[in-house]
């Protein structure tokens, strides 16, 4: 017995470990694959909870937990097989009570598992507010903003906390009723079992303690699952907001192989705005872009300037297709680019935000970032051209040089420059620059010429 309970749990364990870690690739390639709209209606922050707080809580149910339900409801059919063995009639009748039972699972699945959304909820609300504040931990020190992020979080927090506690008490109280249904049909089969025996139906009293003892058994091993339906309840929530992710396909597909590739001596340039119109999917009541015509020829410099809000980092976003348009057309090379393929679109579009993003890894690799083709030779090439070489050997394992999170061992201008050398180590045909203070745009100017 104790053999084949090892093997059991070494077998449920196993396979908990390998689901639970595809599950977690699968569910980070979803989100690396939502558009951008996508991501303006869910916050970072509530994502990264997802992916360590609610995966842990399918861990915990697929587990050692599953198994026990198993075995639980293998004992159960066993127990019901062998009562209509010995007497059909008294086991069939303990059978139809035990709807009641059901009954009470099934309310106690609904209720518990709503609390337990709504608990996920505010776990996950309260897990966008740390990392929220823990990424942007000067500004909050900055402005004293210690205890006002804690309060955040403490009300986030009660939040998942006040549906935990409501969920604890509904589980206490519908475990109990279980346990009282269950032991009440047992008292009920055994009256029913001594009347047969008056009847004279049979005369053997052991069958009906047979019958007893092994629906008993049968419904305590169903018992024994009751503390731990909480938990099963919770990963089946926490794996609905799960597979929500991973099954959904975004109309703007980042892994599609569809759509046309232009052939290198196609690419010249030319980039036109074609009557085009445009609202962020969270903000429908705000027009960005009404109408939009522009044309920017090869080799052309251009500069889009306006006030915040105005369509100026919208316009390359239509480009690379992070949002489409609700009318018009974006024409690249005289191509709709909704239908180019879109890997290719972003490989020869090269972007420089105005706040550069930096991974915490060497320099070289954040270079490389997205081009893991490029050589020594090439990287030290872009470098120079954006004069990042020098200050790069400064530093103390030069280009091995870890730089932190979101480049915080480097300076605004050495982050930006780290930023230009990855756009152009891809030797992009497009390159944009996302509101460059003006001391940079003599050398942007210099690096347009040459590439």
């Amino acid at each position: 017995m104790s053999i084949f309970f090892s093997e059991s749990y070494i077998c449920f364990q196993t396979v908990c470990v390998r689901v639970i870690s595809k599950l977690r690739h699968n569910y980070l390639r979803a989100i690396l694959r939502q558009n951008a709209g996508w991501f303006d209606k869910n916050h970072s922050g509530t994502l990264t909870t997802r992916l360590n707080d609610n995966i842990e809580r399918i861990r915990e149910g697929i587990g050692d937990k599953l198994g026990l339900l198993i075995r639980a409801v293998a004992m159960l059919a066993v127990a019901i097989a062998i009562s209509f063995a010995y007497e059909w009639r008294l086991a069939l009748m303990m059978l139809g009570l035990s709807p009641a039972t059901c009954l009470v699972m099934s309310i106690m699945a609904q209720r518990l598992g709503a609390m337990t959304s709504l608990e996920l909820q505010g776990v996950a609300k309260a897990g966008a507010i740390a990392e929220e504040s823990v990424l942007g931990v000067r500004t909050v020190q900055a402005f004293n903003g210690q205890e006002e992020i804690v309060q955040r979080y403490e009300k986030a927090l009660s939040h998942g906390t006040e549906f935990g506690v409501k969920k604890s008490v509904w589980s206490g109280i519908l475990g109990g009723l279980f346990f009282f249904i269950l032991f009440a049909f047992m008292g009920t089969g055994m009256l029913y079992g001594g009347w047969l025996l008056k009847e004279g139906i049979f005369d053997n009293p052991g069958e009906v303690f047979i019958v007893e003892w092994s629906m008993l058994l049968g419904a305590y091993f169903l018992g024994l699952v009751s503390p731990h339906l909480m938990v099963l309840l919770s990963a089946r929530v926490a794996a609905g907001s799960i597979y929500e992710t991973i099954d959904r396909r975004p109309k703007i597909d980042v892994y599609s192989s569809e759509g046309r590739k232009l052939k290198q001596e196609e690419v010249m340039g030319r980039v036109e705005f074609k009557d085009v119109h445009f609202r962020y999917p969270t903000r429908k009541e705000a027009k960005v872009l009404d109408g939009l015509n522009l044309v920017i020829e090869p080799g052309q410099t251009v500069a889009l300037v306006g006030h915040s809000g105005c369509g100026k980092s919208t316009s390359v976003g239509l480009l690379t297709r992070l949002y489409e348009c609700e009318r018009g057309h974006v024409l690249l090379d005289g191509a709709d680019v909704k239908k180019l393929n879109i890997h290719w679109l972003r490989n020869v579009v090269g972007i420089v935000q105005q706040e550069p993003i930096l991974f915490n890894d060497t320099i070289e690799e954040n270079i490389k970032f997205g081009f893991p083709e490029c050589t020594r030779e090439r990287m030290v090439e872009v470098c120079k051209m954006a004069n990042a070489h020098d200050f790069i050997l400064k530093l103390p394992k030069g280009y091995e040089t870890r730089i932190g999170d979101g480049g915080v061992q480097l300076s605004g201008g050495q982050k930006q420059r780290i930023a230009i050398a990855r756009t152009l180590a891809r030797d992009p045909r497009f390159c944009f620059w996302m509101k460059r203070p003006v001391r940079w745009m003599r050398r942007v100017k210099r690096l347009y010429r040459k590439l």
